[in-house]
C-alpha cells in the first residue's frame, strides 16, 4: 500500500528537518530533554510513506511504553489525515510477543502461550525452590535468572559456567523454573525478547524475511536499551543499519540498574559506521530559569556529550526552594503551594520522588487536606486482585496448560470442597497423563478420589469454561460478560468485602469490561493478542490526569510533563541514594534522575527538603556558580534560586572519556570477581588502572569497580 502527498514541514525547526529528511544512512538524534523528539519520529514516518511512498507496513517503529506508542501512532494518522495504515508501531516487549506466537514452536512453545507477571514467576521460583530445597528467597533468584537473561544467557549457558560454581547454585534453579514455565506453556518477560532473538540469530531464513519486512526501523528512547533490545534491533537492521533511526538522549540514561546500557547510543557511530549525527538542542517544554538550572545540574557530569539547549520561552518563576524545618513541615509547605496552584489553572500538579517509600507522608497530608490526588506507577489497574480474577478464565481459556490461571480460576469466586489439595491433584494428573487442566479436572472428577465437595465444586469451574468454549474469541467484551454473570461475581464482592470495597471493585470490573468492549469497537485483534495488550501494560499506561495531583516515582514521570512539579525529600543518602555517593558512574547516574526530574516541569518547579537531613548535594550544583542564598528558617516563607541573567543558558562542550584499547577485557565479555562471582561486562569508560568496568554480575546485580582494584579475570 502506497500514499503520495506532502509533508507540511512549517512544524519544525532546521535541525528536526535535517533529521526527518535523512534516509540515506544510519542516524543518531541526539534530542534533549523536551526537543520535540516525537514530533521527529512521527514526521519522518509521515514523510516516508506521504512524500516517499514507501508501503507503512515495511516501517517499524518501537518505544518502550504502550502509552508512547498510542500516542505516536496517533499522531502519524493524524499527519497523514488516514488510519487505516498496516503500520507497525510498537514497545519491544509487544513486538517480540507477536513474533514469538508466530514463531514458537522454534523453542517448543505453543502459539497460545502466556505470559507470567512478576507475582506468577515468584509463586514458580517458589515452587521450584521447594522441590530443590534451595535456600534464599524466591524474589532474590527469579532477580538472578533475570539479570541472566537480560544478558542473553540461556539455561545452557549458565550450567556450563562450571569455573565460577553458577553451574552448581543458579544452574538447577534455573533450569527447574525455565522446565516449569515450559510445562504449562508460560513465559515470563525476558523470555519474551531472549527467545526472539535466539530465533533470529539461529534460523537465518526468518532473519532474512525479517530484514526484507522492515526496510526503516526507527526506535525512540534509544538509551534505555539493553543487551536484548540491542541484539534485536542490530539483527533486524542488519550490518549496514541504513534505514536505522533512533532517537535518544545520553542525559536521560536512568535504568543502567535493569541493565540499560547507555554505551548503546554513545557508541552508535562505531556500531554504524556510515552513521549521522543529529542534535536537538531547542527545548519547547521548559521556560527559562527550570531550563538553566537543570542545565547547570547535568553539566556536572563528566560522562557524556553535552548539547547546549536553548529555549524560546520567557525566564518564567525561578525554581523556588524550600528548607524545611522537619519532614511534616515539608508536606504542609507542599500542600499550601498546591492550594495557591489549583485555582490558577495550574494543574496536574505531580509530586515527584526518588523512591516509592516517599511517597507515605504526602500521601498522609493529601488525605488529611481534602485534596484528590492519584499515585501512578503503583499498582496497574490490570494487576488488581478483581481483574486478575475474571482474567484468569479467559487465560486458561487462550492456554488450558496455564497452571497460575486455572489455581485462580478453579477457585474464583471460592467453591466449597476445593481445597489447594484437590487442585494440586489435577495439576499432577495431568502431568502425569500428559493432559491439559480443564481436561484433567474432567478426569479427576471421576478416577482421583476426590471428595464429593470437591467434585461438584469442579463440575461448576468445567460448565463456565464449557460455556466460554462456545463464545467465539475473536471479540473479548462477550467473553468478559460471560465470567462475570456465570460467576455471580458482583454477589461474591459484595460477600467479600465492605460497600466501599465492594463499589470500588466493581467500578473496575465495569471498567475492565468497557475495555474490551472498545478492544473490540477498535478491531485491535484476538483474544491471545487482547491478553498481551493487558500483560505489557506499564504503569505510565495507567496515567489518568483527571486527578489534580498525581505522586510517582521519577522513573514513572520519564516523558512525561506537567505545569508544576514538586521534587521533594532532596536530602544526601534520599537523593542521590546512599550507596551511590562513594561511586561516580552510580552517583552520575542519580544526578541524571534529578535532571530527568526536573525538566518533567513546564512552568513551575519546587524542590523541597527535610531541615533534620543534609540536603542534597545536587542542591549545591543547580547554578552556574554553584552557590545558593542562604536558607530561611520562617517555615511560612520560601527562598528563591538566584535568578540566571541568561534567558539561553549554554554549556560548554565537554568530550567523554577516551576508551582504551589497553585494558583486556570488553563489552559482552564473561568475567570472575572474587567477591561477587560471574558476570558480564556492560562497559568501560576511562583508560588504564583507573578505568572503571561496569559489570551484570549474575548473583549481585550491576557494579561499577575500578579496573586496577577489580581482580577481575576471564571466565
Amino acid at each position: 500500500m502506497t500514499i503520495s502527498g506532502r509533508v507540511d514541514f512549517s512544524h519544525l525547526n532546521e535541525n528536526q528537518r535535517q533529521a526527518v529528511l535523512h534516509v540515506d544512512s544510519p542516524l543518531l538524534v541526539s534530542a534533549g530533554a523536551g526537543s520535540g523528539k516525537t514530533r521527529v519520529i512521527t514526521y519522518k514516518i509521515a514523510h516516508l510513506i506521504y512524500d516517499l511512498g514507501i508501503d507503512p507496513a515495511s516501517i517499524l517503529a518501537v518505544t518502550f511504553t504502550n502509552k508512547a506508542a498510542n500516542e505516536m501512532r496517533e499522531r502519524v494518522f493524524k499527519l497523514l489525515r488516514s488510519s487505516d495504515l498496516q503500520l507497525t508501531v510498537s514497545t519491544f516487549h509487544s513486538f517480540c510477543a507477536r513474533f514469538l506466537r508466530r514463531h514458537a514452536p522454534v523453542v517448543g512453545l505453543s502459539s497460545s502461550f502466556s505470559i507470567a507477571d512478576v507475582a506468577e514467576q515468584e509463586r514458580i521460583m517458589k515452587r521450584v525452590m521447594e522441590k530443590l530445597n534451595a535456600t534464599g528467597t524466591a524474589s532474590k533468584w527469579r532477580s538472578a535468572v533475570s539479570r541472566c537473561k537480560e544478558a542473553g544467557r540461556s539455561v545452557e549457558d549458565v550450567l556450563s559456567d562450571h569455573q565460577s560454581g553458577l553451574s552448581q547454585t543458579l544452574g538447577p534453579l534455573f533450569q527447574a523454573y525455565q522446565k516449569a514455565l515450559l510445562e504449562q506453556q508460560s513465559v515470563d518477560f525476558d523470555d519474551l525478547l531472549l527467545f526472539s532473538v535466539q530465533i533470529l540469530k539461529r534460523n537465518s531464513n526468518i532473519l532474512t524475511r525479517y530484514r526484507e519486512s522492515f526496510s526503516y526501523i526507527l526506535i525512540d528512547e534509544y538509551q534505555d536499551t539493553n543487551y536484548l533490545q540491542f541484539e534485536l534491533v542490530r539483527l533486524l537492521a542488519g550490518a549496514s543499519g541504513k534505514g536505522l533511526c533512533v532517537v535518544g538522549d545520553e542525559d536521560q540514561s536512568i535504568y543502567g540498574w535493569r541493565g540499560a546500557s547507555i554505551d548503546h547510543i554513545r557508541r552508535f557511530e562505531n556500531d554504524f559506521p556510515k552513521a549521522k549525527v543529529i542534535l536537538l538542542e531547542d527545548n519547547y517544554r521548559s521556560t527559562g530559569h527550570i531550563l538553566a538550572g537543570a542545565s547547570s545540574l547535568i553539566g556536572r557530569n563528566r560522562n557524556r556529550y553535552s548539547k547546549t539547549l536553548r529555549t524560546s520561552q520567557a525566564a518564567g518563576q525561578p525554581i523556588v526552594y524550600k528548607e524545611a524545618d522537619d519532614q511534616k513541615n515539608e508536606v504542609d509547605f507542599v500542600i499550601q503551594e498546591i492550594r495557591h496552584l489549583i485555582p490558577a489553572g495550574e494543574a496536574p500538579t505531580a509530586i515527584l520522588y526518588r523512591a516509592n517509600y516517599m511517597s507515605r507522608a504526602f500521601e498522609d497530608g493529601l488525605v488529611r487536606s481534602g485534596l484528590k490526588y492519584k499515585i501512578v506507577g503503583s499498582l496497574r489497574f490490570y494487576e488488581r486482585r478483581e481483574i486478575k480474577d475474571l482474567s484468569s478464565y479467559l487465560r486458561l481459556l487462550a492456554n488450558p496448560m496455564d497452571v497460575q490461571a486455572f489455581v485462580r480460576a478453579a477457585n474464583v469466586p471460592p467453591r466449597k470442597g476445593l481445597g489447594s489439595k484437590s487442585i494440586d491433584s489435577v495439576i499432577e494428573w495431568a502431568h502425569n497423563h500428559h493432559l491439559d487442566l480443564p481436561a484433567a479436572a474432567a478426569q479427576a472428577i471421576t478416577q482421583c478420589r476426590l471428595t464429593s465437595a470437591a467434585n461438584a465444586a469442579l463440575r461448576d469451574f468445567l460448565g463456565i469454561m464449557k460455556q466460554l468454549s462456545t463464545l467465539s474469541t475473536d471479540t473479548i467484551s462477550p467473553l468478559l460478560e460471560t465470567v462475570f454473570a456465570a460467576t455471580s461475581y458482583e454477589d461474591y464482592l459484595k460477600r467479600a468485602g465492605s460497600p466501599e470495597e465492594a463499589t470500588d471493585r466493581l467500578a473496575n470490573v465495569h471498567e475492565f469490561i468497557e475495555a474490551g468492549r472498545e478492544f473490540d469497537e477498535e478491531k485491535r485483534g484476538t483474544l491471545l493478542e487482547f491478553l498481551d495488550s493487558i500483560s505489557l501494560t506499564t504503569g505510565q499506561d495507567d496515567l489518568d490526569n483527571s486527578a489534580p495531583v498525581l505522586l510517582m516515582t521519577i522513573h514513572c514521570a520519564k516523558g512525561l510533563e506537567f505545569p508544576v512539579v514538586f521534587l521533594v525529600n532532596m536530602n544526601e543518602n534520599a537523593f542521590p541514594l546512599s550507596h551511590a555517593i562513594y561511586n561516580n558512574e552510580e552517583l552520575e547516574e542519580e544526578r541524571r534522575l534529578c535532571y530527568v526530574g526536573m525538566t518533567r516541569a513546564m512552568r513551575r518547579l519546587y524542590l523541597t527538603s527535610d531541615g533534620t537531613r543534609m540536603p542534597s548535594r545536587f542542591l549545591r550544583e543547580i547554578e552556574p556558580s554553584g552557590a545558593m542564598v542562604s536558607h530561611l528558617s520562617n517555615p511560612e516563607s520560601h527562598e528563591l534560586f538566584p535568578r540566571p541573567q541568561m534567558q539561553n543558558y549554554s554549556l560548554g562542550r565537554k568530550e567523554a572519556p577516551r576508551r582504551s584499547s589497553q585494558h583486556p577485557f570488553r563489552p559482552s565479555d564473561r568475567v570472575i570477581h572474587p567477591k561477587f562471582g560471574t558476570g558480564s561486562v556492560l562497559r568501560i569508560e576511562g583508560d588504564g588502572e583507573t578505568a572503571v568496568v561496569s559489570v551484570a554480575f549474575d548473583l549481585h546485580g550491576v557494579k561499577r569497580l575500578v579496573l586496577g582494584f577489580a581482580k577481575l579475570t576471564k571466565a
